[in-house]
């Protein structure tokens, strides 16, 4: 199935940036395990606290 994930980068009470992916799983927890690897990868030094992931079924 596809899901499209979307990384939202929060700063203090404002949202920053969105980032967005569209990742092929078979399970919405394989889907949150990719999200989680890609979360490592976003621009910045950010804590990752500040990331939020929000999951869709397409």
């Amino acid at each position: 199935m596809l899901y499209q994930v979307d990384f939202v980068v929060r700063i203090k009470e404002s949202f920053l940036e969105i980032y967005q992916a569209i990742i092929f799983g078979l399970s919405i927890s394989e889907v949150k395990d990719q999200a989680n690897d890609l979360k490592r990868e976003i621009p910045g030094q950010l804590n990752p606290q500040q990331i939020q992931i929000y999951i869709c079924e397409l």
